[in-house]
């Protein structure tokens, strides 16, 4: 279908930041090519496990042949935007026009709100 993409999501929906180089391999080429002898087109889009990303995970990712890969941050994707750590932006079908105006320009973003409280309280109470 036009303006359909098929991405991965790992072969055991492992975090990937917990295994071994062997296993993160095996977890991202198997989801991949998994898909892509299904719809016989190539995968080039993923979204992390849980969002667990760190470097090595998303060098691994470029390195199989993801070119564009997901998170769990909620954010604005800048032009700048490394393509391997894109952020999401949550949109449901009850968001009428006005939400989703305000989402899109970055007002809804509880994860990075929560993220800077919990460090600002890890700070405070170490």
């Amino acid at each position: 279908l036009p303006g359909v993409t098929i991405g991965a999501h790992g072969k055991n929906h492992l975090r990937l930041t917990a295994l071994s180089t062997k296993e993160i391999e095996e977890e991202l080429k198997d989801s991949k090519k998994y898909l892509e002898d299904i719809i016989d087109k190539e995968v080039a889009t993923m979204s992390y496990p849980h969002g667990d990303v760190d470097k090595k995970v998303m060098k691994m990712a470029g390195e199989v042949g993801y070119k564009k890969c997901g998170t769990s941050f909620f954010d604005i994707n800048r032009t700048n935007k490394n393509p391997l750590l894109t952020n999401r932006c949550e949109i449901n079908g009850w968001d009428d026009t006005a939400f989703f105006k305000q989402k899109l320009h970055g007002y809804w973003d509880w994860y990075r709100f929560i993220h800077y409280h919990k460090n600002l309280i890890k700070r405070i109470f170490p």
